[in-house]
């Protein structure tokens, strides 16, 4: 006689989700928009995609810029975060080489990324603070109204579900990232 082992699998809600990760491909608004008059001098700090650009307008660098297939001009403020508003360069001299060419997905920097709480964060670009011994790579700013605090991001740790280390408390799971 034959015995059968019966297995039941019991379903329940995981702990963690993975990160969704978003990769954009860039165009110009497709409602009438103003655009500005600048250059973009250098590849990107914010984003190591080969198509992202640091800019100027007047003496204001934005970074990150993105191409678009319009030749001469390229999205700037492209995460849509509040306000809802894309930036648009008319470029006055052509682009300069980008230097991050050939990095794949896997090693690229996310140039905006959600918290678990809703937090948004975005790399500095310039000089880098240095807190209790640390380098800051990301700040992240509490939504409108919210009493959650200002986070400071010391580093990424990839994976399935990635992790921002911050720097006065414990990692905590991201919900998304651009590259």
């Amino acid at each position: 006689m034959k015995k059968t082992l019966l297995l039941y699998l019991i379903a329940s809600t995981p702990i963690y989700s993975a990160t969704t990760i978003i990769k954009q491909n860039f165009q110009l608004p497709t409602k009438t928009f103003q655009s500005h008059k600048g250059s973009c001098f250098a590849s990107s700090i914010a984003s190591t995609r080969s198509d992202a650009y640091r800019c100027m307008v007047g003496n204001q660098i934005i970074d990150p810029c993105f191409t678009v297939k319009k030749q001469g001009y390229v999205v700037c403020n492209a995460n849509q975060l509040p306000p809802t508003f894309q930036y648009v360069i008319k470029l006055d001299k052509p682009l300069a080489k980008n230097t991050n060419q050939n990095i794949k997905i896997k090693d690229q920097q996310p140039w905006l990324i959600q918290l678990k709480n809703g937090q948004y964060c975005t790399p500095f670009t310039g000089t880098r603070p240095f807190i209790d011994g640390k380098v800051l790579t990301y700040s992240c700013a509490p939504q409108k109204g919210s009493s959650t605090k200002i986070e400071n991001i010391v580093s990424l740790t990839p994976g399935t579900t990635w992790k921002a280390n911050l720097l006065k408390s414990q990692p905590v799971n991201i919900e998304k990232i651009w590259l």
